[in-house]
């Protein structure tokens, strides 16, 4: 544009940088910034020596040579003949707006890709549920050596798969906030050795030692069970997958640090262990120790990335402590409750389940009912075939029809 500033505001100098003695006298384009399309400066131009207001958004550049965008408002002034002697530009600084409406965009996007991503894993698990749960049934009818080999082969590769899906449906729900939280004040101890439990088989499987040390076994802490036993399964499965030789060891323990009650959780094994250069990735989505063509282990690199997420939304931490062909020790700390209420809780906890065994009716199982909620015919199918014998089954498509 042509002319110079003629005057600038306290305001002005604060936004741009520039000092009053910098802008006076100055062309505007000292603001210019490249950033910007030609045609706005001649749309500009040709509105305002036409006497016309222009208004509008676009970006300037600051003394420092940093990027700022402005909502600007800039009329022509007239004198007492009716001729433009001065135009008047006034500036808001918008780049905070700008950015958040940016954010709110990324994030619109982020909620559109995980509700698709969503979907297709549902449409990708239901009719796999089916498939594991046939493939159970006739490995069960046939007689065949090498067929019942078949069948186990199937299962295996189709529960596989069935665990990546639900890994990634996991983490993309992780990642959208959109796991429901539903916080107790738990004994740690009592889910510790229930998530032990369940890999007693696989370990023994492998010959492995599997053992629990309670060195305090009596710790609470403001947790999601379910949640909690998920993160812990996907450590132990690791510590199976990753030990050919030795033992796991499970160690629950609590410590003071910075005047705070923590529970320690470690899981060790004795297994081929993680060089210290692969110790951050390990923790990174879809990421594993031994990768490309020639690893060595089966996976999808998503069950450490959980668990973690899932611990921090308890607030609390995971470290590894790992060394190639020497084992790993993944520790685990917890927020404790404060010693002070463990004696209330548990003695709460004891008489809540002395009550309840007191006044309950035993159904014998002949007799007992369920109502199965299912809209996938194959699956009512495949539920109903194990259940049908022992059980009178009713069917609702969906939560409405069941309530």
């Amino acid at each position: 544009m042509n002319g110079t500033i003629e005057y600038v505001n306290a305001r002005f100098t604060e936004v741009t940088g520039y000092k009053y003695e910098d802008a006076i006298g100055s062309r505007p384009n000292i603001l210019r910034a490249k950033e910007n399309p030609q045609e706005l400066y001649k749309n500009i131009w040709n509105s305002i020596t036409q006497g016309i207001e222009w208004k509008g958004e676009y970006i300037n550049r600051k003394k420092n040579d940093e990027l700022f965008w402005v909502f600007s408002s800039i009329s022509p002034i007239r004198n007492a003949s009716g001729d433009i002697t001065h135009y008047l530009s006034m500036q808001e600084n918008i780049s905070e707006r700008k950015i958040f409406a940016k954010e709110l965009v990324i994030a619109k996007e982020k909620a559109e890709q995980s509700d698709k991503l969503k979907s297709t894993l549902h449409e990708f698990r239901t009719p796999l549920i089916g498939i594991l749960g046939f493939s159970q049934i006739l490995g069960d009818i046939i007689e065949g050596a090498d067929e019942k080999e078949m069948m186990r082969n199937i299962q295996l590769s189709g529960k596989r798969l069935l665990h990546t899906l639900n890994s990634v449906l996991n983490l993309s729900q992780l990642e959208a906030n959109e796991i429901p939280l539903n916080i107790g004040n738990v004994n740690l101890g009592q889910h510790v050795q229930s998530s032990v439990n369940s890999f007693i088989k696989p370990a023994k499987a492998k010959n492995l030692k599997l053992s629990v040390e309670m060195k305090n076994g009596r710790l609470f802490s403001e947790i999601d069970t379910v949640l909690l036993q998920q993160a812990l399964d996907n450590i132990l499965d690791n510590a199976v997958k990753f030990t050919n030789k030795g033992s796991i060891t499970v160690e629950l323990d609590a410590k003071m640090n910075n005047s705070k009650y923590w529970a320690v959780l470690k899981i060790k094994d004795t297994g081929i262990g993680i060089s210290s250069g692969n110790h951050k990735i390990i923790f990174e989505a879809f990421r594993q120790a031994s990768e490309g063509y020639n690893r060595n282990f089966e996976g999808s690199g998503l069950g450490l990335t959980i668990a973690k997420k899932l611990i921090e939304m308890f607030g609390g931490y995971i470290t590894v402590d790992s060394e190639k062909d020497m084992g790993s020790v993944f520790t685990i700390l917890l927020p404790a409750t404060d010693n002070n209420m463990l004696n209330v809780l548990v003695k709460e906890d004891i008489s809540e389940i002395k009550h309840a065994a007191g006044n309950k009716k035993v159904i014998p199982l002949k007799m007992a009912n369920i109502l199965l909620v299912e809209d996938n015919l194959i699956n009512q199918d495949v539920i109903a075939t194990f259940l049908n014998e022992e059980y009178h089954l009713d069917y609702a498509h969906n939560g409405s029809m069941a309530l």
